[in-house]
């Protein structure tokens, strides 16, 4: 999980996420929740599991920078819907996959 968080923080600075938000832990703790979601749900755990909870964390990244702009002009706080909608996407998908 430690990896996880490193890499979200990572993927925020490099992509020009703001210091506050990164500072107070949202990218990494949204992250974190997504790469738990996503290995508790998965029904293998191998490498590909692996890329997928890379994606997740990733996405959950640019979900939150998303949100935090879209919902910025309202005063509206974004929490943790990163890793909510990033969750929800991941469990469809993957009952998707399993249906077939």
């Amino acid at each position: 999980m430690l990896a996880g968080s490193v890499l979200a923080i990572g993927i925020a600075l490099l992509y020009g996420g703001q210091i506050a938000i990164i500072s107070q832990g949202l990218y990494s703790f949204n992250a974190i929740l997504t790469a738990i979601t996503l290995a508790t749900f998965s029904s293998n755990q191998d490498v590909k599991t692996s890329l997928y909870i890379v994606f997740g964390i990733i996405l959950t990244v640019f979900t939150q920078a998303a949100l935090t702009t879209l919902f910025k002009p309202f005063a509206i706080p974004v929490l943790t819907m990163p890793f909510i909608l990033v969750s929800w996407l991941w469990l469809l998908f993957n009952q998707t996959l399993n249906q077939r």
